[in-house]
């Protein structure tokens, strides 16, 4: 019986067509169709390939994109952008130091301990003296005792049961008191009325002062605002409770009073006041401060210069008659104050107006140190944010003669991190490109180690801009300090290297970094960030775009005012107009065009009048010019990085739908072959069937015909 060889049976996993390979013909049809798919099919994978290598390719060029993005944040302070607070520009950042000193000879309180600073972006570099007179405080009403907190008022203050009932107001909000409410009852109805959209601003607790003594407290929400109280239905329910006599006019027991907070600040004299120096007495004559032997006299000028009145004195006056016969003068008055454990004569314009010592023949004004003393400044609050822009102060205490030496310097701590920062990123984003770019030294190509981008010509283009601006830094400013090198930051020395990824990284030298910032800090923020100024203070700057290019000589701005805002703009002398003019307008909004150089230049102009020939001068540091290359190649709409993406994104759509339509050909390719062969196995085979047909009957032919021979020769 003959075999069955199975490898000649194939069933095609996808149409599950059944072909015979050599069963009759013996020629293996199946391997010969094969070999004919495999090499049809070379082409495809090769465009497969394509499309894996474009993947990868996208890849690292998000990587890429990634890491230039990071590049521009860490710039995002740096570069000079404009905002209202000053909160995007950290070379405006200040830091802040306070120091407390005296006079006297005293030793002064920490300045810690009598106040705090913190500062925002609009706190201009510069130094203060800050004097706390007082602090502002909140009033604290206590009420009488009672000797329970759980039974009723009228038991716990002594009283009947139930004897102190009716009502009272605060601040104009009607509190009830029913006569079964105890100590705590009244608390919650107090607390409750300053919730909501009208509050009383006023708190309730209890103080217990031993376990039969027990204390309603009233403590303004606020400091410097007094509690207003009434009884307005007549219950004399505050009287009752301790509070108060004559329906609240009259507190019993006023733990402390409402105070505002005083200060002075920057030795800001208050010109309406005269004041002398601390005097040990108000009593001794003034022929102890100078020789006096005569009658003297000395004048008090108004605002304008005439004479008010004139003082006449001699040498056994004191600082208490010399007050006297000060106020006798029409609209001033005087007083003599102590002063701590002095006196002081303190001489004011009743109508707030300006007054002035004038000629002083005795010498006693100069002698007694009479001059205008410093403003004093109140405020209901210990919370002070209204005082110098951008800064806070917090009251803690007050210390008369106690001066708080406040200094505010660019925080140059910070600075120097954005710095560091700038240099780690870009070294970040040189080292990717130099990893994708390794070469093989002998040829010249592309090493085993790297990258899908190797020599992708749009990161070689990045590469070099950025490359080219931290290089040649920039222009229009100081010589000394024109490039990053001249500050300390420089590109590494690439025959030190061992590793190839490092080279063309950039390095700090510390040392010459920290004496720039210390020294030269306008010249470091020029050399970063774009930087603008006007002849006229009432043109400033909004904004500025990548395309906004430096002039030598600067621009020269003309303005058109009328009907409240501008009609009209040009950047030197050139035509205004919205189409081809070189500055369009928008209220007191000005935009230059690419009719100039400085377009995408945004200022704004805050006068109501016609200006011409404001000078216009910017240089756009080395952060300026990087943020916008990388703002360019990283944006995720129109970024020249999104764009390859897109562009090889693409492709590999179109690759897919090739090799889509070349496996459909090749589909029926394959089967119209397999067609093919198994035709021919099947002619094949019947051929050999005839074959063996044929040969069986000359095989007989030739038997009968031996047969017969033989026969007749018997």
């Amino acid at each position: 019986m003959a075999s069955i060889n199975f490898n000649n049976f194939n069933v095609n996993s996808t149409t599950g067509q059944v072909t015979f390979s050599g069963v009759g013909s013996g020629i293996n049809f199946q391997a010969i169709e094969n070999s004919i798919i495999q090499a049809k099919q070379i082409p495809i994978d090769n465009l497969q390939t394509t499309i894996t290598n474009n993947q990868k390719k996208i890849t690292d060029l998000q990587k890429f994109q990634t890491l230039l993005q990071n590049f521009q944040s860490a710039l995002q302070n740096m570069y000079g952008a404009v905002s209202a607070d000053n909160s995007t520009n950290d070379f405006d950042i200040t830091g802040v130091t306070t120091s407390s000193s005296r006079t006297d000879g005293k030793t002064p309180s920490p300045a810690s301990s009598l106040l705090a600073v913190t500062t925002t972006n609009l706190a201009s570099p510069g130094t203060h003296q800050i004097q706390v007179l007082q602090v502002a405080l909140a009033e604290k009403i206590g009420s009488g005792t009672f000797n329970s907190q759980s039974t009723d008022l009228g038991t716990a203050s002594g009283g009947p049961a139930g004897s102190i009932s009716g009502d009272f107001t605060i601040n104009g909000t009607d509190i009830a008191v029913l006569s079964t409410d105890n100590l705590p009852d009244l608390v919650s109805r107090i607390n409750a009325a300053d919730t909501g959209s009208n509050p009383t601003g006023v708190t309730a607790s209890i103080v217990a002062i031993s376990p039969t003594q027990n204390m309603l407290v009233l403590t303004a929400d606020k400091t410097g605002t007094p509690i207003t109280l009434g009884d307005p239905n007549n219950t004399g329910v505050l009287a009752k409770l301790g509070i108060s006599n004559n329906g609240g006019s009259t507190l019993l027991n006023q733990l402390q009073a409402a105070q505002s907070a005083e200060l002075t600040a920057d030795g800001i004299t208050d010109p309406s006041k005269l004041q002398s120096a601390v005097e040990a007495s108000a009593t001794a004559q003034l022929s102890t401060y100078t020789s006096i032997n005569s009658a003297q006299s000395f004048q008090i000028l108004d605002k304008n210069g005439n004479v008010l009145g004139t003082v006449n004195y001699s040498g056994t006056d004191t600082l208490n008659s010399l007050a006297t016969k000060i106020s006798a003068i029409s609209g001033v008055t005087a007083t003599v104050t102590q002063s701590g454990s002095g006196f002081q004569l303190n001489i004011s314009s009743n109508a707030g107006t300006k007054i002035s010592i004038g000629s002083d023949t005795g010498g006693i004004v100069g002698a007694l140190g009479i001059t205008n003393p410093q403003m004093v400044i109140t405020r209901t609050s210990n919370t002070i944010n209204d005082l110098f822009a951008g800064m806070t102060i917090n009251l803690f205490n007050a210390e008369p003669g106690t001066t708080v030496n406040v200094s505010l310097t660019p925080n140059v701590t910070q600075i120097q991190s954005d710095i560091t920062g700038f240099v780690q990123a870009y070294n970040a984003v040189r080292q990717f490109i130099n990893t994708e770019d390794q070469t093989n030294s002998s040829t010249g190509q592309a090493s085993s180690n790297s990258g899908p981008l190797f020599q992708d010509p749009l990161m070689e283009t990045i590469s070099a801009e950025l490359s080219g601006i931290i290089g040649n830094g920039t222009t229009g400013v100081s010589s000394a300090f024109s490039s990053l090198a001249q500050i300390g930051i420089t590109f590494v020395d690439n025959s030190t290297l061992t590793d190839p990824t490092l080279n063309d990284t950039l390095q700090i030298d510390t040392s010459t970094l920290n004496q720039a910032l210390l020294n030269n800090l306008s010249d470091v923020q020029k050399l970063f960030a774009f930087n603008f100024s006007s002849s006229n203070p009432q043109v400033s700057l909004l904004g500025f775009t990548g395309s906004t290019t430096p002039s030598q000589s600067g621009y020269t701005l003309n303005l058109a005012y009328g009907s409240g805002s501008l009609t009209s703009a040009n950047f030197n002398g050139a035509s205004s107009g919205a189409d081809n003019g070189s500055a369009t307008v928008s209220g007191q909004t000005i935009t230059a065009t690419s009719a100039t150089g400085a377009n995408g230049l945004q200022l704004f102009y805050s006068g109501n009048t016609n200006l011409s020939n404001v000078q216009v001068n910017f240089t756009v540091g080395v952060a300026a010019q990087l943020f916008f290359v990388l703002q360019s190649a990283t944006d995720p709409a129109t970024g020249s990085i999104q764009n390859e993406i897109n562009g090889i994104q693409t492709q590999d759509t179109q690759l897919q739908n090739n090799i889509s339509q070349q496996q459909q050909l090749l589909s029926v390719y394959q089967q119209s072959l397999t067609q093919e062969f198994n035709n021919a196995e099947t002619t094949i085979s019947n051929l050999k069937d005839v074959q063996a047909t044929v040969l069986q009957l000359l095989n007989s032919t030739s038997n009968n015909n031996n047969s017969g021979s033989g026969s007749s020769g018997g």
